[in-house]
């Protein structure tokens, strides 16, 4: 019974930190027809099935399947005083999703400056 709790956990802690929805592919402009895979308008590409790519608008992921295309994004985060969240804006999916940083965690250099 233990081992199973256990399982059940490490599937579900993951989920917690992102959501993933699914959605039908977009239709493609006529410079791309030619093109297999998936169009995707934000980025004005195709990404080939089996291939994803980052948002360069926001923190999220596109994922081409030949059936769907998905979207990956971040889940909710909060913290308890005395930590914080923090949010790395410009990274790619997922180093730009918000996570949660407490003092114990915090490395600075010489200059004062956080270190992860």
């Amino acid at each position: 019974m233990m081992l199973r709790s256990v399982v059940v956990l490490c599937i579900f802690i993951p989920i917690v930190y992102s959501s993933i929805s699914l959605g039908p592919h977009q239709p493609k402009p006529e410079k791309f027809k030619e093109a297999e895979g998936c169009y995707v308008e934000e980025l004005d590409e195709v990404l080939p099935f089996g291939q994803g790519r980052s948002s360069k608008k926001e923190c999220l992921e596109y994922f081409c399947y030949e059936k769907s295309l998905s979207y990956a994004s971040c889940g909710f985060v909060e913290a308890l005083p005395p930590c914080t969240v923090l949010e790395e804006k410009g990274k790619p999916y997922p180093d730009c999703c918000q996570r949660v940083v407490c003092p114990s965690d915090n490395i600075t250099n010489a200059d004062g400056l956080l270190i992860q």
